[in-house]
């Protein structure tokens, strides 16, 4: 019975599968059944055009299903240069509720104009933690924690990427592990209920 039951916990593990999803330019796409226990890995590369003195959205993560920016959750990546002297700089993190009362913020170089950046964020929400690791040395790892104002009700994740006039091209690649889905789960149990009965019966 043991065995049985240390073998549907492994299986069980097993039905979480990672998906991945990836698209050029602007967009939005809904990613569902996102398991919040595990990392969420965003991976961003852009060619910045030009150097702006205004705010440039790049993309965004909301959660609870909404595809607004009206909800009190979302995770964005944006050039605020409101926010820091040098222009040049910008908030790469923000994550705040609707009315930006609650922020956590990274600042950092966007790169030079004309060459190709890799940005990847890895993102916890449960954990409420998050990191950004650039393509380059030149600037090292840095973790926010995150406050989340109402924490999600829904495992949907919507993923918004803007064109902004500062890029010549951008590319987004989400990695995220699903919920397994309750059927399966109920179908490895009845397999393993019957194997336990079955043994029991001989």
């Amino acid at each position: 019975m043991k065995k049985a039951l240390l073998a549907f916990s492994l299986f069980a593990a097993g039905l979480a599968s990672a998906v991945t999803v990836n698209w050029t330019g602007a967009s939005s796409q809904e990613l569902k059944d996102v398991d919040y226990s595990k990392d969420i890995t965003v991976t961003y590369t852009y060619t910045l055009a030009s150097q702006s003195s205004s705010r440039q959205n790049f993309f965004w993560l909301g959660f609870n299903g909404s595809s607004s920016y009206t909800e009190n959750n979302a995770l964005e990546f944006r050039h605020a240069p409101a926010f820091d002297s040098n222009t040049s700089n910008a908030n790469l993190i923000s994550f705040a509720d609707s009315s930006s009362s609650e922020r956590v913020s990274l600042a950092g170089a966007l790169g030079s104009t004309g060459t190709e950046r890799t940005l990847t964020f890895v993102f916890n929400v449960e954990k409420q933690t998050c990191s950004i690791t650039f393509q380059d040395a030149s600037m090292a790892q840095q973790t926010a924690t995150l406050t989340l104002k109402d924490y999600p009700t829904s495992n949907s994740i919507w993923v918004t990427t803007f064109s902004p006039d500062t890029l010549t091209s951008s590319s987004i690649t989400v990695t995220y592990s699903d919920v397994p889905e309750p059927t399966a789960l109920a179908l490895v149990a009845l397999g393993v209920a019957g194997v336990a009965l079955r043994r029991r019966v001989a």
